[in-house]
């Protein structure tokens, strides 16, 4: 089990971000087709049943005054869900972030510690292909007898890591 400790409620802002959004859209997209199909039944029996004694507007306006306690558990329920979905994003952005983190320290040519997920976090398979992956980037780095740090994967230093660890290809100066 690995020593890192989940800490922070946005490891990866952009994606967890994304995906709240998303699920708050699903929410709202889902309330607004379930109490519209549901008013359209019931508009539908009281035509059926009535005729058009009640204008439309108006039994739209009693069928939300009904459905209101609905929509506002609704309104009070969805933020707890989003929580709940940010925390559970922590076992599969967090996991991601380390990755990325190793994978940063492989670019620069440095021997990396092998990949150790948490109790609870996803994608257990790809993390064991990744530590059969780091153990043979170890072995090969060990094997060239780089210095940590100094090593080119590329021979041509085409590869460059930028502050906050975004990568940056440069053009080869010496290839046609």
């Amino acid at each position: 089990m690995s020593s890192h400790k989940r800490r922070r409620l946005w490891v990866d802002p952009a994606f967890q971000f994304r995906l709240l959004v998303r699920m708050a859209g699903y929410i709202v997209l889902y309330t607004f087709m379930v109490v519209h199909v549901e008013y359209l039944f019931v508009a539908m029996a009281s035509v059926a049943v009535a005729g058009p004694a009640q204008h439309l507007g108006e039994l739209y306006l009693d069928f939300l005054g009904q459905k209101r306690p609905m929509l506002i558990t609704g309104l009070l329920f969805t933020p707890i869900i989003l929580y709940d979905l940010l925390k559970f994003s922590h076992r599969i952005a967090g996991p991601l972030f380390r990755c990325r983190q190793i994978m940063l320290e492989m670019v620069r040519g440095n021997v990396v510690p092998e990949f150790k997920p948490r109790k609870r976090d996803f994608m257990r398979e790809l993390f064991q292909a990744f530590n059969y992956l780091i153990r043979e980037w170890n072995a090969r780095v060990e094997k060239s007898g780089h210095p940590e740090g100094t090593h080119d994967n590329a021979g041509d230093g085409s590869t460059a890591i930028q502050d906050g660890g975004e990568l940056k290809h440069r053009p080869n100066p010496n290839s046609t």
